[in-house]
């Protein structure tokens, strides 16, 4: 929870939980509201999401993949979606990713309605992990 003494009002909250479904399947689910207030007198907003996430991994962590979303509740749409795959073996490992972002509609602040991503990385053993230059697989976000 984040409050705001100058305003007297809770401006953002977070509650999420994860559960172990088996072995090999994880999921995890929350929910955030944030409001959004404004110095320039415009009436504030309340931004609301859900999130959620499923990991799928083998027992040794050979194989494994996840699925996550983030939906806004507020507009109606899937801001986020990421899918992702990967193959470790002793000495290497292989990595792919597809995620999309849906930007707000409506304004001109975003000229393009989705991006849309496929990335990829290696894992070599003793040296480290290369990905395309995009910053893929946890790179800083949106670029």
């Amino acid at each position: 929870m984040e409050y705001d003494p100058n305003e007297s009002v809770v401006q953002s909250i977070v509650a999420d939980g994860q559960a172990r479904l088996s072995d090999w399947l994880a999921v995890t689910a929350g929910f955030s509201q944030r409001r959004l207030t404004s110095t320039l007198d415009i009436a504030p907003r309340m931004d609301n999401y859900v999130v959620a996430a499923a990991t799928l991994r083998s027992a040794s962590n050979r194989i494994g993949g996840s699925y996550s979303f983030n939906y806004d509740l507020g507009r109606e749409t899937l801001l986020t979606s990421r899918i992702m795959g990967y193959y470790n073996v002793q000495c290497c490992g292989f990595a792919v990713e597809y995620q999309t972002y849906n930007f707000p509609q409506g304004t001109t602040a975003f000229p393009v309605a989705q991006d849309r991503r496929f990335n990829f990385s290696f894992t070599l053993s003793g040296l480290g992990t290369f990905s395309n230059f995009f910053g893929a697989m946890g790179g800083s976000g949106l670029q």
